[in-house]
C-alpha cells in the first residue's frame, strides 16, 4: 500500500452515517496524514507479508473512530487545528492529581472546578482512573480494563461529564494510558493465560530461560526492592513472561502489529470521552532489543509517529505526551527528530530540567545546570515540554558523566551526594527526603519526597526555625519560577501550592507501605486550603506567590514555547541565567540559588544586550543594569529591557483589567492602604498585634518591630542610600528580628514621596517622581512584602506620622486634623471625617502656591518642580540655601525666622479654611526650633483676621497648633500603627 487509499469500502461501514462534508473532512485529512502513517509502520512492519492488510485495518479503526465522534468534539478539532499552539500559550498552567487523592471521586474533583479555576489551571492530569487490578497495582498502573474507569471513582460517563465541565471552563482533561503493559489480570492476560496463542503473542512469553538469560544480561532492574530481575515464571501455563516493573504487570508485544491496533482503538476511545492529552506511560520501554537495554529503541518512537499520524485523521484536537524519564540525548527525538520532526509526541516531560534545579538547589551553584541545558538541542516548532518541579514519582538522577565532568564533577560522585544530600544523611541539609530502590550493583538511589520537604521546609517547622522556614519558602518559590520562566506547560503538582509536606500515612495500608513513594502524595488538605489567602501564614505565602508568578506568566508573549530557550551564564556561579528570546520579545531570567546576595556585573548584562534600563516582569520594577543587578537569597527576576515594553508598562499588564479573569490572586503588591482596609479609623479596629514598622525617610530609614509605643522590641536607624542596599539593610534587620521574636504579622511602611499609595493602580507601592537620585519608580512596598511574605501598608511618611498620633499621641479622640512635617522637604496628611486623606494620589500640602513678595525675598525657590511653592520656600534645604548656612546654625533672633513663619502661616491659614483641621501638628527638624511655635501660632491668628470664630483659634491656640505628641518616632510608630490595621 503505497498510495492515498480510497475511502469507498468505508462508506458502506463506519463512515456510512456521516454527511457528505463529514466524509470531506475525513477524506482530506487522510490525504494530509497518511504519508505520515505509511513511513513509521513500514519501518516496523514492512517486511511482513500482511502488511496491507494491517493497513488496512488500521484504516477501519481511524474511520470508526472519526464516525463515533460526538459533535462538540469534532468542533474542538476545528479549534484546535485553526490554532496549532493552543497548548503553547504563555497561560498554559497544568495541575496534577490523583483524583480519589483531590477530592474522592469524579464527580468530586467537577465539584472543585472553582478551586481549579481560581489557580488559572487550563490543563488537568488525573493520576491512573483507569480500572487497574484488585490488590498492589503500581500506584495504579497496573490497567485490567482500558475502557472503564476504576470503579471507586466513578464510571465512564463520569469521565465524560468531568471533561464537558472541565471544557467549558478552559481546561483539557489528561489521564494516562499505560502503553507498555497490562495488568496480568485484563483480557488479554487472561486469555494468554488459558492458552490462546492468539493473545501470547500479545506478550513477550518464552518456554524457558535460555532467552531471558540472554535479555538480562544487559537490563538494568526497574525496581530492585521488590521486583528484582525482568521475567516471571508462571507455572500453571509453563511459561516466562516479560515483566519489567512488577509481577503483575505484563509487557506487550509491539513486534505484532496486532497490539499497535488494539492500543489505537483505545486511544481514539478515550479522545471520544473527552480526553484531550493522553500521557503515554513508560514508552521508551515498548520494544526489546537483545544486547542493550531495550529502551529508547528506534521502534518505539516509530510506534509514538504511527499513532500521531493516525490519530490526526480521527481526533487531531488529541496531544499525546510521552513519559521517557531519559537522559537528555534520548529525550529529544520523543518530540521528535529528523524526518520525524513535529511529528511524533507534542508534549514531553523535561526530567532533566527538574533533577538539575535540585541539584542546584543542593549545591548552591549553578554550572552543571547551566551546561547541562546548553548541551541540549532545540525541541520542534510544533511541541512544547512539560517542565515541573515534582510529581508523583521518584527522582531519579538523570545526571550524565560527560555533563558533570564538563563542569569539573564526578557524575558517580554527584549523583551520590544528591541521593546523601536529599535523603537527610547530611545532618546541616535542608532537605527530608526518603531513598526509593537502593541498587547496590550501580549505587543507584532515587529519592521521594514532596517539594515543601525536600526544599526544607519540613525541618524548619519541625525545628520551629522561622528563618529556615522563609529560606524554604523562598527555595519553592524559586524552583517554580523557574519551570514557569522555562516555556511549554508548567505542572503543579497537587498540594504543592499549598505547601504539602511528606505524609506518613501510607505506612498504615498494607498496599502501600512498600513503596514510599506515597509519602509525597498525600491527600489534598482543604482545611489548609482554606487559609490560602491568609498571606502571614506559610500556606499563604506560597500560594500568593505562585499565583503572582503565574500572573507575570501570562501577560508575557516572550515565554510562549515557540521562543527559544537559552541557559547562559552570568559570571556567577550562584546565579542562573535563562534567555528566552523570540520575535515575541525577549526576557532573561535570573536566578539565585545562594541564600546571600549575588551580584550579576553590569558587564555581564551589557553582553547579553540587557544593560541600561530593565524592568522586571514579576514585579514591574524598573532596574538600572549598568552598576550590575543584586538578587536576594533564594530571589529571580525576569528582566526586559525598558525600551521594549513601550508605554504599556508590565506593572499594568500585571494588575490591570486586562489580567486573566478567572484566576484570581492576591498580591503582596496590592495590600495595603489602609483607607479600604478599614472603613472608618473613628472605630478603633487595631489589635496590638507584634509586627514591623519602617519609617523610609529621604535621608535615613528607621526600621522598628513590637506593639506600640511602650513595647518596641527593636529599633536600627541607616542612612537611605540606593534602593537595593537600603532596603536590603530593612530586610535584614526583620529577619535578625524574626530570628529572636519570630516573624512579623504585617509591616507598615511611611514613605517619602512622592508616592502611590492606591492599591488599584499599577504603580502602587513605589516612589514615583521624586528628584532623590535612583529613587524614582523604586518598589519600596514590593520588595519587603516578598522578601518577608507578610501583608505590607504604604501610604505617605505623613499620612502615617498622623495615624501614629491619631493612636497614641497629640490627635488621639480627633476624627479631623492634619500633620505637617517641615524639614529636608514638606509634606501632610492626616484625617477628616475619620478617613486618612486620599484622592486623585495622596496629598501634597508641600507644594501648594504661595503669596510671593519678590521685592521682600528675592529668592526663587528651590523646587525642581515649582520653584517658589511652600516647600521650594520652607523647607531645611529652602532656608540654608537662601541663608548661606543650614538652618540649625543660625541663631534664635535671625531674621529667617519670620520669613519661615511667614510662610508656613500662609500654607495654614489655606489648610485651616479649606479642611477646618480640629488640630495642627506640626513636626520635622525645621520644627524643633522653639521660637517657631509662638511665631507661626501669632502669624495664623493675624492672617485669619478674625475670620473663623473659633475658640481654638482666637481662645487657645497653643493646644490647636502643637508639636506632634510621639515627638520624632511619629513616623515609624505610625508605621506600626498601620501595619496594626492590617490585621
Amino acid at each position: 500500500m503505497n498510495e492515498i487509499p480510497s475511502i469507498e469500502d468505508l462508506l458502506a461501514g463506519p463512515l456510512a452515517g456521516l454527511t457528505s462534508l463529514e466524509r470531506d473532512i475525513f477524506r482530506a485529512r487522510l490525504e494530509l496524514y497518511w504519508p505520515d502513517v505509511l513511513r513509521p509502520l513500514r519501518r516496523l512492519y514492512g517486511d511482513r507479508p500482511d502488511f496491507d492488510d494491517c493497513a488496512r485495518r488500521l484504516l477501519a479503526i481511524v474511520a470508526a473512530g472519526y464516525a463515533a465522534r460526538p459533535a462538540e468534539l469534532r468542533l474542538l478539532d476545528q479549534r484546535r487545528q485553526s490554532q496549532p499552539d493552543w497548548f503553547q500559550q504563555p497561560d498554559m498552567l497544568g495541575y496534577v492529581a490523583y483524583a480519589d487523592r483531590f477530592a474522592g471521586d469524579l464527580r468530586g474533583v467537577a465539584e472543585r472546578i472553582p478551586y481549579l479555576t481560581e489557580l488559572g489551571v487550563t490543563y488537568l492530569h488525573l493520576m491512573p482512573l483507569l480500572a487497574p487490578r484488585q490488590g498492589p497495582n503500581d500506584g495504579g498502573y497496573a490497567v485490567a480494563d482500558y475502557r472503564a474507569v476504576n470503579p471507586t471513582l466513578g464510571t465512564m460517563v463520569d469521565l465524560s461529564d468531568l471533561a464537558a465541565r472541565l471544557r467549558a471552563e478552559g481546561i483539557s482533561l489528561c489521564i494516562d494510558l499505560v502503553c507498555n503493559h497490562t495488568a496480568k489480570e485484563h483480557e488479554w492476560a487472561r486469555r494468554a493465560a488459558a492458552g490462546d496463542p492468539t493473545y501470547q503473542a500479545y506478550y513477550l512469553m518464552y518456554p524457558d530461560r535460555t532467552e531471558p538469560d540472554a535479555y538480562e544480561r544487559t537490563l538494568p532492574e526497574v525496581f530492585p526492592d521488590f521486583a528484582p530481575g525482568n521475567f516471571t515464571h508462571y507455572p500453571e501455563f509453563d511459561r516466562w513472561v516479560w515483566t519489567t516493573f512488577n509481577e503483575y504487570q505484563w509487557d506487550l508485544n509491539y513486534a505484532n502489529p496486532a497490539v499497535l491496533a488494539e492500543m489505537l482503538d483505545i486511544i481514539l476511545y478515550l479522545a471520544n470521552q473527552g480526553v484531550e492529552v493522553l500521557r503515554l506511560d513508560a514508552v521508551a520501554f515498548m520494544w526489546k532489543r537483545l544486547g542493550t537495554d531495550s529502551q529508547n529503541q528506534p521502534e518505539a518512537h516509530f510506534i509514538l509517529q504511527a499513532w500521531r499520524a493516525l490519530s490526526r485523521i480521527a481526533a487531531p484536537g488529541l496531544l499525546l505526551k510521552a513519559e521517557a524519564i531519559v537522559s537528555p540525548p534520548k529525550l529529544i527525538p520523543y518530540l521528535g527528530r529528523g524526518e520525524a520532526t513535529n511529528k511524533e509526541c507534542e508534549l514531553a516531560y523535561h526530567n532533566v530540567f527538574m533533577v538539575l534545579l535540585w541539584s542546584a538547589l543542593a549545591e548552591g551553584r549553578v554550572a552543571l545546570l547551566t551546561r547541562a541545558l546548553q548541551n541540549m538541542p532545540p525541541i520542534p516548532s510544533g511541541a512544547a515540554w512539560i517542565t515541573y518541579v515534582r510529581c508523583h514519582d521518584d527522582i531519579g538522577w538523570a545526571v550524565t558523566d560527560e555533563d558533570a565532568a564538563e563542569v569539573g564533577l564526578s557524575g558517580y560522585g554527584h549523583r551520590a551526594f544528591l541521593s546523601d544530600f536529599y535523603s537527610g544523611r547530611f545532618p546541616d541539609a535542608f532537605a527530608r527526603g526518603a531513598t526509593f530502590q537502593f541498587n547496590p550493583k550501580t549505587n543507584d538511589r532515587r529519592i521521594s519526597g514532596s517539594c515543601a520537604s525536600l526544599a526544607g521546609l519540613e525541618r524548619a517547622l519541625a525545628g520551629e526555625d522561622a528563618r529556615a522556614a522563609e529560606a524554604a519558602i523562598r527555595r519553592i518559590l524559586l524552583v517554580y519560577n523557574l519551570i514557569f520562566a522555562y516555556g511549554g506547560i508548567p505542572l503543579l503538582y497537587m498540594g504543592d501550592e499549598l505547601g504539602l509536606l511528606n505524609d506518613a500515612g501510607y505506612l498504615d495500608d498494607p498496599n502501600l507501605a512498600g513503596d514510599n513513594r506515597w509519602m509525597h502524595r498525600p491527600r489534598m488538605d482543604w482545611a489548609r486550603a482554606e487559609a490560602r489567602h491568609d498571606w502571614w501564614t506559610v500556606t499563604g505565602r506560597i500560594y500568593r506567590g505562585l499565583g503572582e508568578m503565574l500572573a507575570a506568566r501570562r501577560d508575557t508573549a516572550a515565554l510562549h514555547a515557540q521562543a527559544g530557550t537559552f541557559a547562559v551564564w552570568t559570571h556567577n556561579e550562584a546565579v542562573f541565567g535563562l534567555l528566552r528570546d523570540s520575535p515575541r520579545g525577549r526576557v532573561l531570567a535570573l536566578a539565585n540559588f545562594s541564600d546571600r546576595p549575588q551580584t550579576v556585573p553590569g558587564y555581564r548584562l551589557h553582553e547579553m544586550v540587557f544593560g541600561g534600563r530593565q524592568v522586571d516582569r514579576l514585579t514591574g520594577r524598573q532596574i538600572d543594569s549598568a552598576p550590575g543587578i543584586t538578587l536576594e537569597g533564594y530571589e529571580a527576576l525576569w528582566l526586559t529591557p525598558e525600551a521594549e515594553l513601550g508605554k504599556r508598562t508590565h506593572a499594568k499588564a500585571l494588575r490591570g483589567k486586562d489580567a486573566k479573569p478567572k484566576a484570581v490572586f492576591l498580591s503582596s503588591l496590592r495590600l495595603c492602604s489602609l483607607a479600604p482596609l478599614r472603613e472608618s479609623l473613628g472605630e478603633h479596629h487595631m489589635n496590638d498585634a507584634y509586627v514591623g514598622g519602617i519609617e523610609a525617610g529621604g535621608t535615613k530609614f528607621v526600621c522598628a518591630v513590637g506593639t506600640g509605643p511602650d513595647d518596641v522590641r527593636a529599633e536600627a536607624r541607616f542612612p537611605t542610600t540606593t534602593p537595593d542596599e537600603t532596603i536590603g539593610r530593612a530586610l535584614a534587620f526583620f529577619r535578625e528580628q524574626a530570628g529572636r521574636y519570630g516573624p512579623v504579622a504585617a509591616v507598615g511602611i511611611a514613605a517619602f514621596g512622592p508616592l502611590d499609595p492606591d492599591p488599584a493602580s499599577p504603580t502602587f507601592g513605589r516612589i514615583t517622581s521624586t528628584p532623590k537620585p535612583g529613587w524614582a519608580g523604586a518598589d519600596v512596598a514590593g520588595a519587603i512584602g516578598r522578601g518577608l511574605g507578610a501583608p505590607v501598608g504604604f501610604d505617605t511618611d505623613v499620612n502615617i506620622a498622623g495615624l501614629g498620633e491619631w493612636r497614641w499621641g497629640a490627635a488621639q479622640g480627633l476624627d479631623t486634623f492634619i500633620y505637617l512635617t517641615i524639614g529636608t522637604g514638606i509634606g501632610g496628611g492626616g484625617l477628616v471625617n475619620g478617613k486618612l486623606l486620599h484622592g486623585l494620589v495622596h496629598p501634597e500640602f508641600g507644594h501648594i502656591a504661595l503669596p510671593h513678595d519678590w521685592a521682600a525675598d528675592p529668592y526663587k525657590g528651590r523646587c525642581p518642580f515649582h520653584g517658589d511653592c511652600l516647600e521650594g520656600m520652607a523647607s531645611g534645604p529652602a532656608i540654608g540655601e537662601r541663608w548661606g548656612r543650614p538652618a540649625y546654625e543660625l541663631p534664635a533672633d535671625h531674621p529667617a525666622w519670620e520669613l519661615e513663619a511667614h510662610y508656613l502661616a500662609l500654607a495654614l491659614q489655606t489648610f485651616i479654611c479649606t479642611l477646618s483641621p480640629q488640630r495642627i501638628i506640626l513636626g520635622g527638624g525645621v520644627m524643633e526650633q522653639p521660637q517657631l511655635f509662638p511665631l507661626v501660632r501669632r502669624k495664623v491668628q493675624a492672617y485669619l483676621n478674625g475670620y473663623v470664630q473659633s475658640p481654638a483659634i482666637l481662645d487657645n491656640i497653643d493646644a490647636y497648633i502643637v508639636p506632634p505628641g510621639l515627638g520624632n518616632r511619629a513616623g515609624v510608630l505610625g508605621a506600626i500603627a498601620q501595619a496594626q490595621a492590617l490585621l
